[in-house]
């Protein structure tokens, strides 16, 4: 599927590409998306996930110029922006995490102050921790920050947080989020 600012995270013999913007299969104009496609490698075949996914009440809004990392069989997205008449509407600061083995969202809770919103932030995983660096408000202000989030993983929280035996990620400027109960 054509588009720009997507994401693509490789796990095993598949490709998911999560959002970005373009014309989506079957319209006529451009918009932001928040769709998750698979490229096969072995079939060299993308499908559609939407039918797939449960969660979706936590999945991200659509977007363009997130993160999007593996983590295990996580994946892991953080900010971007939508568009609309080809002009920023807004930016997100949140991470939302795909199962991809389940293929369910999921949403760690926040508490504290997140880092500002942002698109173009770079983001990679080292272990279990993410690091997030720069990225621009939707008013084109840039930042040279960096930010992490730690992950803990368990089958009750999907993605949860891990500092120090206190729940907690995203931190930099002093934000936390928590997992949701579930």
């Amino acid at each position: 599927p054509p588009r720009e600012g997507a994401t693509l995270v490789v796990a095993g013999n598949r490709i998911f590409m999560f959002g970005g913007f373009g014309v989506p299969p079957g319209g006529t104009a451009q918009q932001t998306m928040g769709d998750l496609w698979v490229y096969g490698i072995e079939s060299g075949l993308w499908r559609d996930a939407s039918e797939e996914i449960q969660g979706i009440d936590n999945a991200p809004w659509p977007r363009r110029g997130h993160s999007a990392m593996l983590v295990g069989d996580r994946m892991e997205v953080f900010g971007g922006c939508t568009l609309a008449g080809g002009e920023t509407t807004g930016c997100f600061n949140d991470l939302v995490t795909l199962d991809i083995g389940n293929m369910v969202w999921s949403r760690p809770l926040s508490r504290g102050v997140p880092p500002e919103v942002r698109s173009g932030s770079k983001g990679i995983p080292v272990g279990r921790t993410l690091l997030f660096f720069g990225g621009c408000d939707d008013k084109k202000e840039c930042f040279g920050d960096v930010h992490t989030a730690r992950l803990k993983f368990s089958t009750h929280r999907p993605s949860c947080p891990e500092n120090s035996g206190e729940p907690g990620v995203i931190t930099g400027n002093g934000a936390r989020m928590e997992c949701p109960l579930n």
